[in-house]
């Protein structure tokens, strides 16, 4: 009842529903908190992106999960060195995969390098999962791409999988191919046939295909 509470109070205009919302977030019970992150989510209102930023220090890692998330709804850029910074010393691998999604769905490219430092070996599976997903929704910038070409040599087959996916709407999204583009693009061919003739995967499975699909996306660039 409180969650939907919340949830209602978006409906009424920014000035009687911010009072109660802003409150609630500093409430004793992490439920309420939560259920006011999530209700500033569904807002468009200018105020809730502060809030929810200064919620991401919450002291209960389910809070900073729906606040995160409650930021990459909203995708206001703005929050994008708000996240990077609770990342550097967010301890919880949960609160770090929802960081990286939020960013991934924000997409600016000034996250790309904060992103790429969570694809190292010493992350849990889910994270680098959560990382790859998230450079490949920034599409064609330079650092995402070399992050995602990095991702391809990940042992986990869905972060290689991610990793070949945000390739493909990477070259997709491409409309100027200068030198620059041009000599990266060669490292993302090279990447794809070699993630294409895997051993691990052979062509026949799934990264074969994402990496087949790339290709042909790449080919689609006449380069």
């Amino acid at each position: 009842m409180r969650w939907q509470a919340g949830r209602s109070l978006i409906a009424l205009e920014a000035e009687a529903a911010l009072d109660p919302l802003a409150a609630a977030l500093q409430d004793a019970s992490p439920l309420r908190r939560a259920a006011a992150a999530e209700a500033l989510g569904e807002s468009r209102w200018p105020e809730a992106t502060s809030l929810l930023i200064d919620a991401l220090n919450d002291e209960d890692p389910g809070v900073r999960v729906t606040v995160a998330t409650a930021l990459g709804r909203l995708r206001d850029r703005i929050s994008v060195a708000h996240l990077a910074a609770r990342l550097a010393y967010e301890p919880s691998p949960g609160v770090r995969w929802a960081l990286l999604r939020a960013l991934g769905a924000i997409g600016a490219p000034a996250g790309a390098d904060t992103i790429r430092a969570y694809l190292t070996p010493e992350e849990p599976t889910a994270v680098r999962r959560s990382a790859a997903w998230a450079l490949g929704q920034i599409r064609w910038h330079a650092s995402a791409i070399e992050g995602l070409l990095e991702a391809l040599s990940d042992p986990d087959p869905q972060v290689r999988g991610y990793a070949c996916r945000g390739l493909h709407d990477a070259i997709r999204s491409l409309s100027r191919i200068g030198p620059a583009e041009r000599e990266l693009l060669l490292q993302v061919r090279e990447a794809l046939e070699a993630a294409y003739h895997d051993q691990r995967d052979a062509g026949f499975g799934v990264i074969g295909e994402l990496a087949a699909q790339a290709l042909a996306q790449l080919e689609s660039k006449r380069l």
